[in-house]
């Protein structure tokens, strides 16, 4: 499986083709989400998909809540993998959690690449 950390992000910010792939609810997308990123949802929809991203060649990097802080949920990157190798998207890759390995909490709202709503 293709995983990146967050200092990974920094080398595809500002690139082409490149796309950051929110999969939590709306409600957490409106509160935050990275600068750039386009909102799925948990809901793997192939016309919607297809719409958001049209090439299928492009790189995508997923994420949800279990990447930005510990939950007790099923983490979605990893159940949408499937679906997008299956929808012919090639590149693929998953944000690592964020605060695995951390002694303390990381704050992803002071990332520079974070969006806050105001």
């Amino acid at each position: 499986m293709h995983s990146l950390t967050l200092e990974d992000l920094e080398k595809y910010w500002g690139k082409k083709d490149v796309y950051f792939v929110d999969l939590r609810s709306e409600s957490d997308y409106k509160q935050g989400h990275f600068e750039g990123a386009v909102h799925l949802g948990a809901d793997i929809d192939e016309k919607k998909l297809e719409r958001l991203i049209p090439n299928k060649n492009a790189t995508l990097i997923t994420y949800c809540n279990n990447s930005l802080y510990p939950t007790r949920m099923i983490a979605l990157t990893y159940s949408c993998l499937p679906q997008f190798i299956s929808l012919g998207y090639k590149n693929v890759y998953t944000l690592e959690p964020i605060w695995r390995g951390k002694g303390n909490m990381p704050d992803i709202s002071k990332y520079k690449h974070w969006v806050k709503q105001q």
